[in-house]
């Protein structure tokens, strides 16, 4: 007996890829599916895509729930479809994105035939035009044992469609079945609750594929804009982590451990970003602050002296490779 799966598609203004990514629903060899689209105040052709398709999900004996609603936002969107999940497992999918032929299947059966499992993760394709290249390839990352440490350190993926949820569990810690309704940090959301203390399975074989779209700016004031959202944003991220953390519990050895952990994270990327927009300033201000953190590492140092000491990070480099040459 196959187990219901609810598929969660937010949608907005999707009209250019919605037939992709319904259809990779609809083509899946799997037949217990119940897809629930939720139509975020799309004002292009959306509706009418996703309508063209309802009558086709039906003759095939498989459930599409369309839910229209004024902009809410990505955190909004995904509220209101888990209203509507009925499903033994739950995932997500991007209007933008599709799932590969056997994904729901093989991530289905991998839940059922392990019980111990809150939730199991996959491979998947980065695709950028005519480029493509696997989301994990490291066997280190393939064999993540706690997986709420790995995403806490940024050492893989937080990509929802690669993910499929036990509900019951998911439920448990969201039992209002709302999320926090920001514009941004909805993976985490998803993915940390499941993971905190549980066990997450892996397959390794890409089940999905995430489309990256061109969107680059070339004017100077385009790029400083840019790094004011994406600043913003990496902010606002770092924000609904610790409102999660502070969810989960309220041991202080813990809250300290993981926000450590996270703030690690979050510094090494913003002085890396700062570093590509050429603000040693700032990114000097970003590796002061790592340093303060127990996970500051020798590749930070040589990221940050390549800039602002060239003959150090020299040194370092030599450091580094004598260190590996040691490990083998």
């Amino acid at each position: 007996m196959e187990h219901l799966v609810s598929v969660i598609i937010p949608c907005y203004n999707a009209e250019r890829y919605l037939d992709m990514s319904i259809g990779s629903v609809f083509e899946q060899d799997y037949n217990s599916i119940e897809l629930i689209i939720v139509n975020d105040g799309s004002t292009d052709r959306s509706e009418e895509i996703i309508f063209s398709w309802k009558k086709r999900f039906e003759e095939k004996g498989l459930s599409l729930v369309y839910v229209h609603q004024e902009n809410k936002g990505l955190g909004g969107a995904i509220n209101t479809g888990l209203k509507y999940v009925s499903g033994e497992y739950i995932t997500l999918l991007d209007a933008d994105d599709q799932f590969l032929q056997g994904s729901i299947r093989k991530r289905a059966e991998y839940l059922a035939s392990h019980p111990e499992c809150s939730g199991v993760r996959s491979n998947g394709w980065y695709v950028k035009g005519e480029r493509r290249w696997l989301f994990i390839t490291e066997e280190k990352e393939k064999n993540i044992s706690d997986l709420f440490t790995a995403l806490s350190l940024g050492q893989t993926n937080n990509w929802a469609g690669t993910y499929m949820l036990r509900t019951d569990v998911f439920f448990t810690v969201y039992p209002d079945r709302n999320i926090f309704p920001s514009r941004l940090g909805q993976n985490l959301q998803l993915l940390l609750p499941v993971s905190y203390k549980r066990k997450v399975g892996y397959i390794d074989e890409p089940l999905t594929e995430y489309f990256i779209y061109d969107n680059s700016h070339s004017h100077a004031s385009d790029l400083h804009e840019r790094k004011v959202v994406e600043e913003r944003n990496s902010e606002g991220y770092r924000e609904i982590y610790f409102k999660i953390l502070n969810m989960l519990t309220t041991d202080t050895n813990e809250l300290e451990l993981y926000g450590n952990m996270y703030n690690s994270t979050f510094y090494r990327r913003e002085m890396r970003r700062m570093l590509g927009y050429k603000d040693v300033k700032k990114a000097k201000h970003y590796y002061k602050l790592l340093k303060t953190t127990q996970y500051c590492t020798i590749s930070d140092s040589i990221d940050i002296y390549s800039v602002t000491c060239k003959p150090l990070a020299i040194i370092l480099k030599v450091v580094r490779k004598m260190k590996n040459l040691i490990k083998l």
